[in-house]
């Protein structure tokens, strides 16, 4: 593809055979396995075996060229790939916060997703309800707090539902 991406329509042909013909993660094979029950025979089938399949022993220069592309447009997309995983996963940790909590520790608890009985309301709540102490850690981001008998849920909630307490300051914001 040229610098500025101008002859993408020239190559999306090739990308979509290259697409179906990707192993899939979620499916274990090609969407071309999957459909068809075989794999496509494709210039790296010729190259394996030193020669086209039909045993013809000349050099095709389009199959060679067609090849040498594809190999060029796969280590890039592969390098395009990998970085765009890290931006992402970079972008997904900046809202990530690292909390633990210990058996006996206070936490406030969001209650935004709580179910109110009629006459109370989130706004004039507030969002956090506690503080409650934690019981233990179920999971690596779950944790069983001790609940008041008012409140009718189950006792164990991911880390981003909680707060920790801080005796400084009355209720969180």
């Amino acid at each position: 593809m040229a610098a500025d991406q101008q002859d993408w329509v020239d190559h999306l042909e090739l990308a979509e055979f290259y697409y179906n013909n990707s192993e899939h993660f979620a499916i274990g094979s090609t969407p071309f396995q999957m459909v068809t029950g075989k794999s496509p025979i494709m210039p790296m089938t010729w190259a394996a075996h030193g020669q086209p399949l039909d045993d013809a022993s000349e050099e095709v220069p389009m199959v060679t060229q067609l090849d040498e592309e594809r190999r060029r447009l796969w280590e890039l997309a592969k390098a395009n790939l990998k970085k765009t995983h890290k931006r992402y996963k970079d972008f997904a940790d900046k809202s990530q916060r690292e909390v633990k909590f210990q058996k006996g520790n206070e936490v406030w608890l969001n209650i935004k997703n709580f179910w109110l009985p009629e006459g109370l309301n989130h706004k004039f709540l507030g969002p956090y309800a506690g503080p409650f102490k934690v019981l233990e850690k179920k999971l690596s981001d779950i944790y069983k707090l001790e609940l008041s008998e008012n409140l009718r849920v189950h006792p164990t909630f991911h880390v981003s539902l909680l707060k920790p307490v801080s005796r400084d300051a009355s209720r969180p914001n």
